[in-house]
């Protein structure tokens, strides 16, 4: 387990980030918009929510619409392509208006969870 790497809620159809694990709970960040996220506590160790396939390790596929913060704002782009890197994080290139890629490990990336409600990811309220 590595704390802000993503993780898939198939029951409840999510993506979201592993926050943090302990012998009896797991924590995961739920990102809907800039200024609503949410914590789901899975009552059970990283582990064991893997192993009960309550939680599946989370890729991003090309074209999802990504979120970086950079001089605290944040900048969209899109995911075109991914590694594995040597800790068994993701790093992602995206790319921006304009064209410009970056690489930015899974860490740095927040993407919309899919079952978001309705309303603008980019809204700060």
């Amino acid at each position: 387990m590595i704390e802000g790497t993503f993780v898939f809620i198939p029951d409840k159809n999510l993506i979201g980030k592993v926050k943090s694990s302990s012998s009896d709970d797991c924590e995961i960040d739920l990102f809907f918009s800039l200024g609503r996220t949410q914590v789901e506590k899975l009552g059970c160790s990283y582990q064991g929510a893997v192993k009960s396939g309550m939680i599946e390790r989370g890729v991003l596929t090309k074209e999802t619409r990504a979120y970086v913060f950079k001089d605290n704002f944040p900048k969209i782009g899109r995911i075109v392509d991914y590694i594995q890197d040597q800790d068994n994080s993701i790093i992602y290139e995206l790319r921006f208006n304009g064209g410009k890629s970056e690489d930015y490990n899974e860490r740095d990336i927040f993407v919309r969870s899919w079952r978001s409600p309705q309303e603008d990811p980019s809204k700060n309220s």
